[in-house]
């Protein structure tokens, strides 16, 4: 699992307990690599930001190099919180 938190235009006091702080901007189309030892069937991408907090499946790409596994993938959209789920090929 790995937690994308956006903090765009933020300070470095970024808890909102009053709920007063600024919207942080959308990001679209970020560019991820995670290098490692694992191979994955499939990437999941969870927000309650968007699609009611359903998984939706993302393309991705693999590769390896020198040994080690790579992933690419895309995230189509980052507003306060997304999360992605990496399912291990078995």
């Amino acid at each position: 699992i790995v937690h994308l938190i956006n903090l765009m235009d933020n300070t470095n006091d970024w808890r909102d307990d009053d709920m007063n702080k600024r919207v942080p901007p959308s990001l679209t189309d970020l560019s991820l690599s995670i290098k490692g030892k694992k191979t994955y069937s499939r990437v999941l991408l969870i927000s309650p930001d968007r699609n009611h907090g359903l998984p939706m499946d993302l393309s991705f790409t693999q590769y390896e190099t020198d040994g080690t596994h790579n992933l690419d993938v895309t995230i189509p959209f980052l507003d306060y919180w997304d999360m992605l789920v990496l399912i291990e090929t078995s």
